[in-house]
């Protein structure tokens, strides 16, 4: 008699992992059958400490070839397939063991959610990673291998299920992420030579993105979207991206019919959301901006809480993005949007998951009310001002018209004298009180002319004249018209103080 349920794993160097993925199912799993594609360390005697069956398979660069091996020795009537940094939750088990024992030929959506701990945000999806056993079915796909192709030629019916998957392999730096990038994307260039499918120049792309090559990713998000099969969850994705980079070439047009065919397949994706609001905002569209923050706010939070509608969505971490929805109602004077995203900040912050500190969430709300701080708190407060919320926090100043503002200015360019729109704020601050020699200091001191804002360049030009440094002001002034030649307004502004200098010089 063939077991229920077999745990099919391929594997190379997973020590750190598979222990937890095979406690994970061993009380739901009759038989474990594990492929090493070589080992050096002690993976093999950890399966082996489960009873699992271990088989030994060359590695030829194709994902797929080794799960199908493994297949190949799975004698279960169903099959479970995971990988060592995967764990079935504890609450998922009765609802396993309760499929397998129906006898009928289906695929069952599991929920899958890939944890990034460095990012603090995680992947949700819906994948197919339990099926009824049968020779007929195979992996496809040398990366991102799929058995839900095969399942379907086969006419297998499909379950939803809320089988839920941890996936713990996200949480790794930047540079080991890259290498997993690299690794695949060799695999599904060789792929895409073979068979010019729009899933693999979807996952191409994916790649180049993680390897921060925009123009390839661009060039394969471009093929993929061309195929009118291709699913929507991937499909919202390549929009998105496609979108962000219209706009980061300032075609703004073509970023928001792109960003509005994203929308219109209403799949909820909280990135896809964000996009859109700055892309809107950049069109004037305030209102709609404001709504689209919203949007992605309210589906984070439900993805959060793990309440996924569609098969796929990535979350935003949830502080930046509450704090960039902040910013955006800051700006435009949104007071009901602010009040209600602060609110929204302060539950991350009771969450935990939050840097933002009870403090530093009263002093945004003391800014944006225009209510007044006594010079006593002042310190307080400056001292509780993360540097990532820096820039927020001069928006913010920038609107206040309270008479500690100045005040509250130099401390926080005290306590980060090397953020140089601080610096340049203060420098502003310092020559309207007629300190133009402090004013001077701050900005040639700490920073290159070349740093420096427009706004800030032609406050130099104002400081030294005040001043009488004759010399400093002519070179800021032909440094001034070097940079921005070709800028007609710029450039006709600058000529005519230089006119106007040169007459008082002489």
């Amino acid at each position: 008699m063939n077991p229920k349920l077999t745990l099919s794993m391929i594997v190379k160097n997973e020590e750190k992992y598979l222990r937890g993925a095979l406690e994970s199912v061993q009380s739901a799993a009759d038989e474990i059958v594990v492929v090493d594609t070589g080992s050096t360390d002690n993976t093999i005697k950890i399966a082996e400490e489960f009873g699992a069956k271990v088989f030994h398979f060359d590695w030829v660069n194709d994902f797929s070839a080794a799960r199908n091996y493994a297949l190949s020795k799975s004698t279960g009537e169903w099959i479970l397939y995971l990988d060592a940094d995967e764990r079935i939750t504890p609450n998922s088990l009765a609802e396993l063991k309760r499929i397998v024992n129906q006898n009928t030929k289906a695929g069952v959506w599991c929920l899958l959610y890939s944890d990034d701990k460095v990012k603090k945000r995680y992947d949700a999806m819906h994948y197919v990673r339990l099926f009824k056993n049968s020779s007929k079915i195979k992996f496809t796909g040398k990366a991102h291998e799929q058995i839900y192709p095969s399942l379907e030629k086969e006419n297998y019916r499909f379950i939803k299920s809320n089988i839920t998957i941890e996936h713990l392999g996200y949480s790794i730096d930047e540079e080991s992420f890259k290498k997993k990038a690299e690794r695949n994307l060799e695999m599904l260039l060789s792929q895409f030579e073979e068979n010019e499918e729009s899933y693999t120049a979807f996952q191409i792309a994916q790649s180049y993105a993680i390897l921060n090559k925009e123009n390839e990713a661009a060039h394969y998000f471009n093929i993929a979207v061309k195929d009118k099969n291709l699913g929507g969850d991937y499909l919202i994705i390549a929009l998105r991206y496609l979108a962000g980079v219209k706009q980061r070439e300032k075609n703004i047009d073509e970023a928001y019919n792109l960003i509005n065919k994203a929308l219109n397949l209403k799949l909820n994706q909280p990135l896809v959301y964000v996009v859109a609001a700055d892309i809107y905002s950049e069109k004037g569209l305030i209102k709609e901006a404001d709504n689209l923050y919203r949007k992605a706010v309210d589906e984070n939070i439900k993805l959060t809480n793990h309440q996924l509608n569609g098969s796929y969505a990535l979350t935003v971490h949830s502080e930046i993005l509450i704090l960039k929805a902040i910013n955006f109602a800051t700006k435009n004077r949104i007071k009901e949007s602010f009040n209600y995203y602060l609110n929204q900040l302060k539950k991350v912050n009771d969450s935990g998951v939050s840097k933002t500190t009870i403090t530093e969430l009263e002093l945004l709300e003391i800014l944006f009310n225009q209510k007044e701080i006594t010079e006593n708190e002042i310190l307080k407060y400056v001292s509780s001002v993360s540097e990532s919320n820096v820039e927020l926090i001069l928006v913010l100043l920038n609107e206040y018209s309270n008479t500690s503002r100045d005040i509250l200015l130099l401390e926080l360019y005290k306590k980060y004298p090397h953020i140089i729109s601080l610096a340049e704020e203060s420098a502003a601050m310092l020559g309207k009180y007629g300190k133009f020699s402090e004013a001077v200091d701050l900005l040639e001191t700490n920073f290159r002319i070349d740093q420096l804002s427009i706004k800030s360049i032609f406050n130099l030009i104002s400081f030294h004249l005040q001043l009488g440094n004759y010399d400093q002001l002519l070179n800021v002034i032909e440094y001034a018209e070097n940079k921005f030649a070709g800028y007609n307004e710029i450039e006709n502004k600058i000529k005519q103080i230089k006119e106007r200098i040169l007459i008082y010089i002489k």
